[in-house]
């Protein structure tokens, strides 16, 4: 399981066996779109760090891959919003 991310500056995309242009490139206020490849979890891509909704967030829901609205490009923290099984 992932884990929350309060400031996503120094993490970079690097899913596994994934040769896409983005491949090793920042996070931070760089992604375009999420997928949610969990069974139980939402997931809430937050403008700003610290999990601030200020300025607005994308929800992701389990299984849902989409272009990012409000965070697009400018995306600065990421939680998980899990039920338990």
């Amino acid at each position: 399981m992932w884990d929350p991310d309060p400031d996503l500056a120094g993490s970079t995309f690097n899913l596994t066996g994934t040769t896409s242009a983005g491949y090793g490139k920042p996070v931070k206020n760089n992604a375009a779109s999420a997928y949610n490849g969990t069974r139980n979890c939402k997931i809430v891509v937050y403008y700003n760090s610290n999990y601030d909704t200020r300025n607005g967030y994308d929800i992701i829901y389990p299984g849902e891959a989409k272009n990012l609205q409000k965070t697009y490009n400018e995306n600065a923290s990421v939680g998980f919003h899990c039920v338990p099984k």
